[in-house]
């Protein structure tokens, strides 16, 4: 009765030695407990700023090997806008990037192979220049993905590839033979249920 009317707020005066001792080494303990609790915290974000400064470190040396390495080679087109763009800003200096790009697109597409023929020329050669580069740094050149040519039929036409949407139709098809075998499962499990 005495503790709870020291927890209750009671005046310290009419508490006995052993309950003020008890109070006392209550409060020692919680201080004990905060003080190891905000010890810990402190060393967790320590621990957690160490972390933050190691990846970003290893993120640095990353970028910093990356940019040290051979410059990737450009297509024709590329080379094209680089012969073109200063040009046609002298041109029309009233225009901005995107219409500069619109404007060099045309320009590109109304070309005829014999005009493009130069800037594919230097792309073959800063592709090579690419190739020679990663082979002197000891990296692997992954060749990209060539788009598989329509195998034609007989008379030379690529015949036609079959619609997603008619595909999921047939695997809908396929899923709908299968209800009615689990509807029936299930019919008879709520039987069985319903009986016991």
């Amino acid at each position: 009765a005495a503790a709870a009317a020291a927890a209750a707020g009671a005046p310290k005066k009419e508490m006995s030695k052993a309950e003020k001792l008890f109070l006392k080494e209550k409060a020692a303990k919680e201080k004990v407990e905060k003080e190891a609790a905000k010890a810990a915290e402190k060393a967790a974000k320590e621990e957690e700023k160490l972390l933050k400064a190691q990846e970003k470190e290893s993120k640095k040396a990353d970028k910093e090997a990356k940019s040290a390495g051979p410059k990737k080679n450009v297509s024709s087109y590329f080379h094209f806008q680089g012969a073109r763009r200063a040009a046609l800003k002298e041109a029309h200096p009233e225009l901005g990037v995107a219409e500069l790009a619109r404007l060099m697109g045309e320009e590109w597409k109304a070309m005829s192979d014999e005009d493009k023929a130069p800037y594919e020329r230097s792309a073959a050669e800063d592709k090579e220049r690419y190739r020679a580069e990663c082979l002197a740094a000891g990296i692997e050149v992954k060749e990209p993905k060539r788009k598989k040519e329509a195998a034609g039929g007989a008379d030379g036409v690529a015949e036609p590839k079959p619609k997603k949407a008619k595909e999921a139709k047939e695997a809908a098809s396929e899923v709908a033979a299968a209800k009615p075998a689990v509807f029936f499962y299930k019919k008879s499990q709520r039987s069985a249920i319903a009986e016991a």
